[in-house]
């Protein structure tokens, strides 16, 4: 593979000027030291990134922890609103330090000033963690040492820090598990009578979120990250990205191995197929400003159309590719407005039938309500153009074997039964 050559790293600040201006730099700065940046170029090339993978998968992160950090209770909160406070600093500090983060992330994967973002994300899950502990006034969390290794309990469950995937995870459930707090705090200080459906399915999903989490974090995954690969992950793209490699799994395939690598030219992520062996295939996501994953979701659609060919052929790319064409010999000519049809789905845009398979992959999983919905109108406005979305949609319902998707890898038989579990009824 052709490689490009790697620029020399830059001395950046110290962990102490990075943290006194976190606050205002993302703010305030934010949009010129972005402009700089692009001036001054990317420093990881896409070409680097077979040759740096037996480099990264396997490997730990080091993190500093105090062992008795979270093992004190401060005072409670006083009043609602200082409990809501608490969680919007948090959760604001998140998108600040993944935007910062990506800014330093395109100059450099080598320099020591990435390994200090890595201990201050650290240090911002354990003001996370504290939050849940001083509201529910007991070690909710609690730092302890198991095996000999200095880690996280949280529900009874183990988290090494060392283990990036792992520290995904545990912040990843941090987060919600603010997010459901403030959800709660919000209904008990507007009394919203009117709206208990809405707040009902939004813990509905909370719930279902941290279990997929949980899920993921149990699974033996080969997962690589490079130190300007992710800082924080987006829980609910993370718990997006778990439902969807259960449902892969489901079908009867292994897990590829996962890469998390450093912002790339193009957004999104890549594909690596290598070998005969499931375990051999790579999807990789390229860092993104705010720590979404859902790039990962388009790049398992490359995994399942590679995979499937030996196993399921109904479920392959030559499958796809032939029943895409009949749709579009039959119907594309009738189509009222070709701009209705998305990239992916159109031969004149130049996409590759390997894109389309993705692209509509990723939307039958994390977008199926609107894609239903967009099918739906199209019937009325275009008929033509709504049998060639409705045969890319069948087509992926087959292979999951008439499993439907609302959004975010969720069914409506997972929202509804949690629903009914959140009911008074099923408490009672």
């Amino acid at each position: 593979m052709g490689q490009q050559e790697r620029q020399e790293p830059t001395r950046l600040p110290t962990k102490k000027t990075i943290t006194n201006r976190l606050n205002f730099a993302s703010a305030f700065l934010g949009p010129i030291v972005g402009a700089a940046i692009a001036v001054w170029g990317l420093s990881e090339a896409r070409n680097q990134t077979a040759r740096r993978l037996n480099e990264v998968f396997g490997q730990s992160q080091v993190r500093e922890l105090d062992p008795n950090s979270l093992n004190t209770i401060a005072e409670p909160f006083i009043g609602l609103e200082e409990t809501q406070l608490a969680i919007l600093r948090f959760q604001i500090r998140k998108y600040h330090l993944n935007d910062i983060f990506y800014e330093f992330a395109q100059r450099t994967s080598t320099d020591d000033s990435l390994d200090t973002f890595h201990q201050i994300a650290t240090e911002h899950l354990f003001d996370g963690i504290k939050i849940i502990n001083k509201h529910t006034q007991q070690n909710t969390v609690e730092t302890v040492i198991e095996n000999g290794i200095l880690g996280v309990k949280l529900d009874e469950q183990f988290y090494n820090l060392a283990n990036p995937l792992q520290f995904q995870a545990l912040y990843a459930l941090t987060s919600l598990k603010l997010d459901a707090i403030s959800q709660d705090t919000d209904h008990k200080k507007e009394n919203a009578d009117d709206d208990k459906t809405a707040q009902q399915e939004r813990n509905a999903k909370n719930i279902l979120d941290q279990q997929a989490i949980r899920w993921l974090k149990d699974q033996e995954l080969n997962v690589g990250f490079i130190e300007n690969g992710l800082l924080l992950a987006d829980a609910q793209s993370l718990a997006a990205f778990a439902r969807t490699l259960a449902a892969i799994n489901r079908l009867g395939y292994e897990n590829p191995r996962i890469g998390f690598f450093g912002p790339d030219k193009r957004s999104g992520g890549r594909f690596i197929e290598k070998g005969p062996s499931a375990t051999n295939h790579t999807a990789i996501n390229y860092s993104s400003r705010y720590g979404n994953i859902d790039s990962l979701v388009h790049e398992l659609g490359h995994y399942l159309e590679t995979v499937s060919q030996a196993v399921d052929p109904a479920g392959s790319y030559t499958s796809f590719d032939q029943q895409m064409k009949d749709a579009e010999n039959k119907y594309l000519l009738q189509v009222q407005n070709k701009d209705e049809l998305h990239n992916y789905l159109h031969p004149n845009q130049r996409q590759e039938r390997d894109e389309q398979y993705a692209g509509y992959f990723k939307e039958y999983i994390l977008r199926g309500n609107s894609l239903r919905a967009q099918i739906a109108q199209l019937h009325k406005t275009d008929p033509a153009a709504a049998q060639i979305y409705q045969t890319a949609y069948d087509f992926f319902k087959k292979l999951f074997k008439n499993q439907e998707f609302i959004e975010d890898g969720l069914t409506e038989e997972e929202l509804r039964y949690q629903l009914e579990q959140l009911s008074p009824k099923a408490k009672g």
